[in-house]
């Protein structure tokens, strides 16, 4: 079996749409699937990543902005033929792909229905719902209002709709960390809270909470910050950080589902990190850094799962302060750590690659699938 994904990374795309496929590549090549990717080259991208992963990565030119990679309303006709066309003599180059998946909010049912002779099937990870896509197999591991309808229209009748956090496409750390109930220090004498913004973080959430940390007059707690490669902020962070006190920086680390397994609160982007933080029972603040991400992270306020205080535009150091003064009253009234785990064990990418194994081409198999997990 061969698949192809067509998925981008920047500075500001931010690394969540490679990281969930590459989760999905490698549960895929353990069923011995050969994987491609096919990227652009955009400023900031992680495509070193798919190297050190041991997937080919096939870079396309730098015809299409990445701003195009974002929102498929500026993807003009020309602009998609020749992503097309590129993509097309990649795949060409490969030989025949059963399954070309596509994580992308530029690309819609024009570019798919464009590529359906280059493959025998497509899978579209979407998280919007705000276009039309030509796919036999759709996954979307959010929680929103509206979800086991909001497809209506815009995928066939046929399309396999993998729906819910139960689909969550985590890396194997997370499922290992949780078989493994980390907890690694005394609750007691030491409360670690983590703070990360997501990869890009271009609205600098982290440089805010950390001026927020430093007007905290809460000196007992532990802080783990994590910055993704793509943060043009390091050197920033690393002069905030100077000389306080039990406050450790990460930058692009490997380590990520240890550091949540060992925390008892967290500080982050409503995106890919809140099934990370679900998987393992940890409870959090979020921002939304994105709009794509303020529908979610609503719903998920609504139900009693997160503190959500806002978007990027709407946080500030003075915000964050308050919201670190507010920890201990937070966490009596939120949600448990067993109820959060409920909603993602880990096993998500398994179900996604078993469709994809199993088959779930267009005409073998139809209908949805919604698994939200337990409430």
């Amino acid at each position: 079996m061969q698949i192809a994904f067509r998925v981008d990374s920047s500075t500001l795309i931010g690394a969540g749409h490679l990281m969930r496929c590459l989760a999905l590549a490698r549960e895929l090549a353990r069923s011995h699937a050969s994987v491609h990717f096919v990227c652009r080259s955009y400023a900031g991208n992680l495509n070193r990543l798919i190297l050190e992963s041991g997937f080919a990565c096939h870079e396309l030119t730098d015809l299409v902005d990445q701003t195009c990679s974002m929102d498929h309303r500026l993807w003009r006709s020309e602009l998609i033929a020749a992503d097309v066309k590129e993509t097309r003599a990649v795949i060409a180059s490969i030989g025949p792909i059963d399954w070309l998946v596509v994580d992308n909010y530029g690309i819609d049912v024009r570019w798919e229905a464009a590529m359906r002779e280059a493959c025998r099937g497509i899978a579209v990870i979407d998280d919007l719902a705000n276009r039309d896509h030509d796919a036999d197999v759709l996954i979307d591991q959010n929680l929103v209002e509206g979800m086991e309808t909001r497809y209506g229209g815009r995928v066939s009748a046929n399309c396999v709709a993998l729906l819910g956090p139960r689909y969550a496409l985590l890396r194997d750390e997370f499922r290992i960390a949780r078989d493994a109930c980390v907890r690694d220090h005394d609750e007691a004498t030491e409360f670690r809270i983590l703070a990360f913004f997501g990869g890009g973080d271009t609205s600098n959430e982290t440089g805010k909470f950390l001026s927020g940390w430093r007007e905290s007059t809460d000196c007992s707690y532990s802080l783990d910050v994590v910055l993704g490669a793509s943060n043009p902020n390091l050197s920033q962070v690393r002069t905030l950080t100077a000389g306080l006190r039990n406050v450790r920086v990460h930058a692009q680390t490997t380590q990520m589902a240890r550091l949540m397994a060992t925390s008892d609160y967290a500080f982050g982007a409503s995106g890919s990190s809140n099934w990370e933080r679900f998987c393992l029972g940890l409870r959090a603040t979020i921002v939304s850094v994105a709009e794509n991400q303020i529908a979610t992270a609503r719903a998920l306020q609504s139900m009693g799962l997160v503190d959500f205080i806002g978007t990027s535009e709407q946080t500030n150091e003075t915000e964050y302060a308050s919201a670190l003064s507010r920890i201990r009253q937070k966490m009596n009234a939120m949600v448990s750590r067993d109820r959060l785990m409920n909603y993602v064990d880990g096993l998500g990418t398994s179900r996604v690659a078993a469709t994809l194994v199993d088959g779930g081409y267009r005409g073998r198999r139809c209908g949805s699938r919604v698994d939200y997990g337990s409430v």
